[in-house]
């Protein structure tokens, strides 16, 4: 559902190139979307009408909440027991079901294996968690402070748009009139992210926090965020600043890190890791320039970066293809 937006693009690319999951992929759309053509390898697949669709021989079906159609369908598909990949959580915004990260809590994919919707998080939560779960394990992590440097594109191929042509406008020298985010974005950093809330954070940063309560649970822990939009077209940044509950050597941390799913450790004499030259069409979560305090050896700071579509979303989504067509299907 929803196959004409970025997420659709990075998703059926990682399913192509997956050498288990390229069989059968069927693209459902509204009547506005029906017919239209988009790539997927070396094929070219149409836009299927969805109310025409039976949902009895799909097993799994993948919403990238980039669809206006109205979310009647998931009755159909859960009445013919799909499991529903609802990557955002957009079809049951009010649910209480716990976020699913395939590399995290891939155990909360035990109650809709006979089906059901199942939330996955945004990248920005699914890029967070990746990291800081091994630090809780093994580390005994208990704050962390937390700064996101968030790439346009997480407001899908519209947010590229805007800054491509904010940049035209200014380097031939026009003015600016922004159309999709609240000031001027080319050149530019806007230190908030959605709607203000009542005590200055946004949406954005209340929901993460929510979502990382509902994943960890018990072992969540204090988490101070705060978010801006940068002008890098893919792939969040991240400061994180860390507090474990006892000493920890740099070697320490890089080796709890290093052994953990979905990540990969940049050369520490290098700069760290950036999200164009390193991150960009990668999915793992690249971890580095680590810096450990030596007047509280309690305390560590490491970068983190990631491609939002193709780790935060796309391999999410294919770690949780894999146990289930492994396990379950």
């Amino acid at each position: 559902m929803g196959a004409a937006g970025l997420v659709a693009e990075a998703l059926l690319a990682a399913i192509d190139a997956h050498p288990r999951l390229s069989g059968s992929v069927v693209l459902l759309g509204g009547p506005d979307e029906v017919g239209r053509g988009i790539e997927f390898g070396s094929r070219e697949l149409e836009i299927a009408d969805l109310e025409l669709h039976s949902f009895d021989a799909t097993p799994i079906v993948i919403s990238t909440g980039e669809s206006d159609v109205a979310p009647d369908w998931v009755e159909r598909a859960q009445d013919a027991r799909c499991i529903v990949l609802d990557i955002g959580s957009h079809l049951c915004p009010e649910s209480d079901l716990v976020p699913v990260v395939g590399a995290v809590n891939p155990e909360a994919l035990e109650p809709v294996l006979s089906g059901g919707v199942v939330p996955l998080p945004g990248s920005v939560a699914t890029q967070l968690l990746t990291v800081i779960k091994p630090l809780i394990e093994t580390l005994g992590v208990e704050r962390v402070s937390l700064f996101v440097a968030q790439a346009v594109s997480e407001l899908g191929r519209s947010g590229v748009e805007e800054v491509v042509r904010q940049t035209s406008l200014l380097l031939n020298g026009k003015p600016v009139a922004p159309l999709l985010f609240p000031r001027q974005i080319a050149f530019n950093l806007i230190p908030q992210v959605g709607e203000c809330l009542s005590g200055g954070m946004s949406k954005m940063e209340t929901d993460l926090l929510d979502v990382c309560q509902l994943v960890l649970g018990r072992s969540c822990p204090s988490i101070s965020v705060s978010s801006a939009w940068v002008p890098v077209f893919f792939g969040h940044s991240m400061a994180l600043h860390c507090t474990a509950s006892q000493p920890v050597a740099q070697q320490v941390i890089e080796s709890c890190l290093e052994q953990a799913d979905g990540i990969e450790l940049i050369d520490v004499d290098s700069q760290g890791p950036s999200p164009v030259g390193d991150a960009s069409g990668g999915v793992s979560v690249l971890v580095g320039r680590f810096v450990c305090r030596t007047e509280n050896p309690t305390e560590f700071s490491l970068w983190a970066v990631a491609d939002n579509l193709r780790s935060g979303i796309a391999a999410n989504v294919l770690k949780i293809l894999e146990i289930l067509v492994k396990g379950h299907l």
